[in-house]
């Protein structure tokens, strides 16, 4: 799509809506003034503009003061002597020297991408180190929220073409009818028709009022289809509005209220988008949109540098070392590895303990599968044992700083759990802060331990068919839970597959 046209895109939203009717007779205007050209430039596009010194130029320049409101300054300049006294000025005050001989427009662009960041960072690996930090951006996938993993969904709307004089007007008769409008708050409410000089203004989705338009008649008996589709229509007052809900009261009020040329069904995107380049492509090519920063409920893997790739691999590789130990003990190969992602230590090692073949005891055959033998629960268990042999600790130092006399100083055994649950309970969480890494996707039991456990980050190489963090449910991303955690899974996917296949692992 040209410049032009991506520039009446932008500028179709309920700020500027006043502006395109000025600019429009703007136009009319200058078609007679042959000495003067007009360039409308906006506070988006931070354009710097040098004049030239033979020409006399007019231009305009639109700011937005706020949201509702936009002022329109026009200045001409006719008088080259002007034109560098003002130029001269402008050099001194800033101490910079520019030679004006053409007039240039220069707008800023999206900022650059993270690859060529990316590229300056990986200067000090080397190139085997670079190879595999090239599969692992390919491999690892973050475990989103559902409606973070949609891609352009189309949905279809009503839209009414309306002349650009009085759309200003018309989106105020809107906002005051439809105060909140969650469905369509990511996109713009009008834009340029395709096929004429009105804008086509957004009305409602053609879910919520499927039979809108039996509602709407031509105020015109004129059979030719070109003046038909410049003619006015009107509300139907004779058809039965009982059985409308508000909101579609509401909509035959608005229609009633205004004047449109033409009802048309439109698609647009149904949900926001959520990437740059998701809102560079929709909002040219489907309908004007407005981007949002969104911030994702796990970081996308571009956002990871690679060191935290190359230490990712290496602590998945330590949790397979405890599924094979777990293998050689005859218990499901699935291993983990907790770590502090400040200091990139291993907190916590642990190996599913789950038997997979039965135990024989005085001649009777069975098997054992206790809940906490669990490899996510185990490792949970193991931390809060340390912990709570460090908070003793803490609390005998605590309270023998305050007795003068070792005879009757305190130690471990005289250690309550209620002593330990009042210095929990004063902001210590279980694995608050720290990473874990599993060779195979938690269950449902598992996945809300950890939940209860405040982890931070949870990484797995192979997905189970009841995995509890992407596969079968997502906890992690659950809006009734009061904590929600990061999650990556594919790391080292096929050696994680290979022991799980090699027991048929679950």
């Amino acid at each position: 799509m040209d410049d032009s046209n991506k520039r009446d895109y932008d500028t179709m939203c309920e700020s500027n809506a006043t502006t395109i009717a000025k600019d429009e007779n703007t136009n009319n205007s200058n078609n007679s003034s042959s000495n003067s050209e007009s360039v409308a430039l906006t506070t988006k596009e931070s354009v710097v503009l040098l004049a030239s010194s033979e020409a006399t130029t007019s231009y305009e320049t639109v700011s937005a003061n706020n949201s509702n409101c936009t002022t329109t300054t026009t200045a001409t300049i006719t008088n080259t002597a002007e034109i560098k006294e003002k130029k001269q000025k402008k050099d001194k005050n800033n101490n910079t020297t520019t030679t004006t001989t053409t007039t240039t427009i220069v707008a800023t662009k999206k900022k650059k991408g993270t690859a060529s960041n990316l590229e300056l960072v990986d200067q000090h690996l080397t190139e085997s180190e670079k190879e595999t930090v090239g599969k692992l951006r390919d491999e690892i996938k973050p475990v989103l929220d559902d409606f973070e993993e949609n891609g352009l969904i189309l949905t279809n709307i009503f839209t009414a073409y309306i002349q650009p004089k009085k759309a200003n007007i018309f989106i105020k008769k809107y906002d005051s009818l439809f105060e909140s409008q969650e469905e369509f708050i990511h996109l713009k409410k009008i834009k340029k028709a395709a096929d004429s000089s009105n804008l086509q203004m957004l009305v409602c989705s053609q879910d919520s009022f499927p039979n809108l338009l039996d509602f709407i008649q031509c105020n015109s008996d004129n059979d030719n289809q070109q003046e038909q589709k410049d003619s006015v229509i009107m509300v139907n007052g004779g058809l039965s509005q009982e059985n409308l809900t508000g909101d579609q009261l509401k909509v035959l009020e608005f229609l009633n209220s205004i004047e449109i040329f033409r009802i048309s069904v439109e698609k647009v995107p149904k949900f926001p988008p959520l990437l740059y380049e998701h809102w560079e492509d929709w909002n040219y090519r489907v309908w004007p949109c407005i981007f949002r920063v969104h911030y994702f409920s796990t970081p996308l893997i571009t956002s990871l540098d690679s060191d935290t790739l190359l230490k990712t691999k290496y602590f998945m590789e330590k949790a397979i070392e405890q599924a094979k130990i777990a293998q050689s003990l005859g218990h499901k190969p699935i291993g983990a590895v907790l770590v502090d992602p400040e200091t990139k230590k291993i907190i916590q090692t642990s190996y599913d303990e789950t038997n997979v073949s039965p135990i024989s005891n005085n001649n009777q055959s069975f098997t054992m599968t206790p809940c906490i033998s669990h490899c996510s629960m185990l490792i949970i268990n193991k931390l809060a044992q340390s912990q709570i042999q460090d908070i003793s600790k803490d609390i005998v130092e605590q309270k023998n700083s305050n007795i003068d006399d070792k005879d009757h100083a305190v130690s471990e055994q005289d250690i309550t759990s209620n002593d330990i649950l009042s210095y929990v309970n004063n902001g210590q969480y279980l694995a608050n802060s720290y990473h874990l890494y599993l060779t195979k996707e938690p269950c449902i039991m598992c996945s809300m331990a950890l939940v209860h456990s405040r982890i931070k980050r949870v990484v797995y190489g192979s997905s189970s068919r009841d995995g509890g963090l992407g596969s079968y449910l997502k906890i992690h991303t659950m809006k009734s839970l009061n904590h929600h955690f990061e999650v990556y899974k594919n790391v080292l996917k096929q050696e994680c597959d290979s022991l799980s296949d090699s027991l048929d692992a679950s």
